[in-house]
């Protein structure tokens, strides 16, 4: 679900400043509990932040100092002074605030390259996984409802499913991915549909009895597959 993926990873940064409405936040936050790579940019736009904050805070202190020091002239400059001061304070502070702006762009167009980068590099590398045990593994039937299509094999523990011809979901809606073991369901992904309407995923499955694939509420936390089941894949025992 790398294409749906893109979406809390989006929301990542809107999360760290406080931007997401309830509903957002809620999805984002039960997102964030089996998703160590969220965590991982959670933390690192939080050290931005902080930078940024860091920096801000010198800015505003140099500008501190400038004041002073302009208040300090000779009193003998008063008039001078007085011009200056009313020179100098906006100066400083569009300085200040140009300097943040410099800083922000720098700091998170770097983020914004590695974020772009590694996306592609774990789409490709996810595809590549996929296809390479659809096409060595043991075939497997995919038991699909609302028009998707899907193929799925297994080859030494590792389950890969390719589906296709997914529907368009409503804005409250994500698509959840479920490990089935001993009749109980645990989540494995969550993520919107993606526009082209595949879903490719792989997964280690040792001791899966199945994996199913459900459309659920975004606004709420669901604990077990829901009457809306776009597919199922039955493993054989032993994998």
């Amino acid at each position: 679900m790398a294409e749906s993926h893109q979406r809390y990873e989006d929301l990542a940064l809107a999360h760290v400043l406080g931007g997401l409405d309830s509903q957002d936040s809620a999805e984002f936050r039960a997102h964030l509990l089996s998703c160590r790579d969220c965590r991982l940019r959670v933390a690192e736009l939080r050290d931005l932040a902080a930078e940024l904050a860091a920096t801000e805070r010198q800015e505003r202190r140099r500008a501190a100092v400038a004041t002073e020091t302009v208040r300090r002239v000779d009193h003998h400059d008063a008039d001078d002074r007085s011009r200056w001061e009313r020179w100098s304070r906006p100066a400083l502070r569009v300085g200040a605030v140009l300097a943040t702006m410099v800083v922000l762009t720098v700091l998170f167009w770097n983020y914004h390259l590695r974020r772009v980068t590694g996306n592609y590099e774990a789409v490709v590398e996810r595809q590549a996984e996929v296809l390479s045990i659809l096409a060595s593994g043991d075939p497997l039937d995919v038991r699909t409802s609302a028009g998707v299509t899907g193929a799925a094999a297994v080859s030494d523990g590792h389950l890969a499913v390719s589906l296709e011809a997914f529907p368009e979901l409503g804005e409250d809606e994500v698509v959840v991915l479920w490990r089935v073991d001993d009749g109980r369901a645990s989540v494995v992904d969550v993520g919107r549909a993606p526009q082209d309407g595949a879903v490719p995923f792989a997964m280690q499955v040792a001791d899966a009895d199945a994996v199913v694939v459900t459309v659920e509420s975004a606004s709420q936390r669901p604990t077990a597959p829901g009457n809306r089941q776009l597919a199922e894949v039955r493993l054989p025992p032993g994998d």
